[in-house]
């Protein structure tokens, strides 16, 4: 083990890669947040058009005697069979295998930065070091994340912003207890 030279620049790399780590914890729970708001969308409109087309065919099945109900449930069918034939273009399908991905890329970076901020607590690791640990992680990230979402990008959302800060200080809040 290096000693340390300078406490101060310690406690500021200290306090850097702890940061770093909510930040990428956050990161994640934001991107999974998204990603289970597109699955939800994806349910949402693929239920309805289930619904609507059962209905709309079991209405043209009872009412067919009548013009304008059988015209009517064929358009409705018609419509509803387009727009699950375009859903697939839709701007969160493509979202949703980009967030999957995404995040499957940053989540052993995270693990690997949890293990060593147990090695930065137990002194394991000298100042050096640790600036080294946080420009390699900062430079994974980076490389990771401009993989993705180059032609779209995330809708800004206070109720997954929250969440996710939530979600995180929760994370820390437990991460804590159990070193303790």
């Amino acid at each position: 083990m290096t000693a340390v030279v300078n406490d101060e620049l310690d406690e500021r790399l200290y306090g850097a890669f702890w940061q770093k780590l909510q930040q990428s914890k956050y990161d994640l729970i934001y991107y999974s947040l998204h990603f289970n708001n597109c699955i939800k969308i994806s349910r949402i409109i693929k239920y309805t058009i289930i619904f609507v087309t059962s209905l709309a065919t079991g209405a043209w099945m009872n009412w067919n005697d009548i013009d304008w109900v059988g015209n009517t449930c064929a358009i409705i069918i018609l419509i509803s069979q387009a727009i699950s034939a375009i859903s697939e273009l839709f701007p969160y399908e493509s979202r949703k295998l980009e967030l999957r991905e995404l995040t499957a890329e940053l989540e052993p970076i995270y693990i690997g930065m949890e293990n060593d901020w147990r090695s930065i607590q137990n002194s394991k690791i000298s100042n050096s070091e640790i600036q080294e640990l946080i420009q390699s992680y900062d430079k994974k990230q980076a490389e990771i994340k401009r993989h993705y979402l180059k032609e779209d990008a995330l809708p800004d959302s206070e109720k997954i912003r929250l969440q996710a800060d939530e979600k995180t200080e929760e994370y820390f809040k437990y991460m804590n207890e159990e070193i303790i």
